[in-house]
C-alpha cells in the first residue's frame, strides 16, 4: 500500500517509510520497521534538513 499527501501542511502531518517486517530480523510475523517526521516532506529527509523517528519502541 502507498500514499502520498503534502507532508507539511500542519502539525499533524508529515512524512516517512514503514515495512512490515524488520529487515535484519529473521522471525516470523508481521513486525512494524521505519522512520517518520512531523510537518515536512520527503525532500527534506532525503536532503537531511530533519532527524527521523522511528515508528516503533523496539527500533530505539
Amino acid at each position: 500500500m502507498q500514499a502520498m499527501v503534502l507532508g507539511n501542511i500542519n502539525d499533524d502531518s508529515g512524512t516517512g517509510v514503514m515495512f512490515t517486517k524488520e529487515p535484519f530480523v529473521s522471525k516470523p510475523g508481521v513486525s512494524l520497521y521505519g522512520d517518520f517526521t512531523m510537518y515536512s516532506q520527503a525532500e527534506d529527509v532525503v536532503a537531511g534538513l530533519v532527524h527521523t523517528l522511528p515508528v516503533s519502541g523496539l527500533q530505539r
